[in-house]
């Protein structure tokens, strides 16, 4: 049969009391087989959860009619080292469940305006069709008389905590200079989430 010990803190001087409810019925009290701190109904203390958030420091140059990722350089907070900000510019956390992602992208052609097809695509496990409509059209068509365009976007989606990855490309036509709109004292293109629910539904 289990112990329960309850020791008091070497460094408190405070008195911890347990109060047992005015009932009459049994009541148990079921412990998990865990580690951690014991959250009441009372408590102003929320859980943490893995956030993250990040943006394009200063603008990338793009090649023109080329799917190009979106490299996001700088980490405004990480609190879990999710994101890889050096080297592969993803989304891959270790906690499994669903996260909200958010973010936007946006594009400029300088000394030219935009006449040809701009899309930005959420890539998961390196592919568009694992979120089923992973393309947002920034730009489509054959006319126009402006250098610059950008769209948001923002989703739920599962990630199993270990081999799921998310990245962001970008693709633009057309000529002129090509860029990704990036700025170290703003956002231009951005990427960021949380965890809304560990584990699967």
């Amino acid at each position: 049969m289990s112990k329960i010990k309850i020791e008091p803190n070497a460094s408190g001087s405070g008195t911890l009391t347990i109060s047992a409810p005015n009932t009459n019925t049994d009541r148990t009290l079921s412990l998990p087989d865990n580690t951690g701190d014991i959250l009441t109904t009372s408590s102003t203390v929320l859980p943490k959860v893995p956030m993250f958030q990040v943006k394009l420091g200063s603008n990338q140059s793009v090649s023109s009619g080329v799917n190009t990722k979106v490299e996001f350089d700088t980490e405004e907070y990480d609190t879990n080292n999710f994101f890889d900000s050096t080297t592969n510019y993803r989304f891959q956390p270790t906690i499994a469940g669903h996260y909200h992602i958010s973010g936007g992208l946006f594009i400029d052609v300088a000394g030219s305006t935009i006449t040809g097809l701009t899309t930005a695509s959420v890539y998961f496990n390196g592919s568009t069709a694992n979120l089923g409509a992973g393309r947002i059209f920034l730009r489509n068509g054959n006319s126009g008389d402006e250098s610059e365009t950008g769209g948001s976007f923002s989703f739920t989606v599962f990630f199993n905590g270990s081999s799921d990855y998310l990245e962001i490309f970008g693709y633009i036509a057309g000529g002129g200079t090509r860029v990704f709109l990036g700025s170290s004292t703003y956002k231009a293109s951005y990427l960021n989430g949380f965890l809304l629910r560990e584990g699967s539904i």
